[in-house]
């Protein structure tokens, strides 16, 4: 997966001379957290919620909202944006883009293609478009964890398992295993019960357990 398929085309934008208070009312309206900076379509900077924040004085130090309100007309997004801003490629994939967010320690990132903006792509994008499908989030079912079972014949034993009870499923992924150097088999099923399929496996000599897929994630070993 690319980041152009997940990331927003639609981006909103200021120039470096907007008042913070014109800028902080473009997030609110859209409800955004960064606006990438742009002046004669040339990225200049970015200007996170965060930051805003920052620029107003510490309670008790400003009398009314009118004193607050004329600090961030008179303050101008120059004053305050971030540079330099972390650009991608609209090509990169997403496992390299996640590389590069967490490298830098920062939300989101800016791209461009050819020296324009193409689009933006932050933090929740990735869960929402990439983490959340993955792990079923929101979806019903029961996700069944089988240990140490990261090698071809074995995944395939319980896949197999699976589709002859006729169970659907949402998501399969692997994860790291208590144990050094291997990895267990999650699968999200489309069932409320799995018994059949455990009882199956366990007979066959594989380590499963069971976890609720509804909110509080309660955990039943089998």
């Amino acid at each position: 997966m690319f980041i152009r398929d997940v990331m927003k085309a639609d981006v909103i934008t200021v120039t470096s001379d907007t008042s913070v208070y014109d800028a902080r009312e473009a997030m609110r309206s859209h409800r955004i957290e960064r606006l990438p900076i742009m002046d004669e379509g040339k990225l200049v900077g970015i200007l996170t919620k965060h930051e805003v924040l920052k620029a107003l004085p510490p309670p008790g130090m400003a009398r009314s909202i009118w004193e607050y309100s004329l600090i961030l007309h008179k303050t101008k997004v120059k004053d305050l944006m971030k540079t330099p801003v972390v650009t991608a490629d609209p090509d990169m994939t997403v496992e390299d883009a996640v590389s590069l967010a967490q490298r830098e320690k920062i939300g989101c990132l800016v791209i461009m293609k050819d020296n324009k903006l193409a689009g933006i792509v932050t933090t929740n994008d990735f869960f929402y478009k990439i983490l959340n499908p993955l792990l079923g989030i929101g979806m019903s079912g029961v996700r069944l964890y089988v240990h140490q079972c990261d090698d071809a014949r074995s995944m395939q034993d319980v896949l197999e398992s699976i589709a002859r009870h006729g169970m659907g499923i949402v998501s399969v992924h692997s994860l790291p295993s208590a144990v050094a150097n291997r990895h267990d088999l999650v699968v999200h099923l489309d069932a409320e019960d799995a018994s059949q399929v455990v009882t199956e496996l366990e007979g066959k000599g594989y380590s499963i357990e069971l976890r609720s897929h509804h909110a509080g994630g309660s955990l039943n070993k089998i």
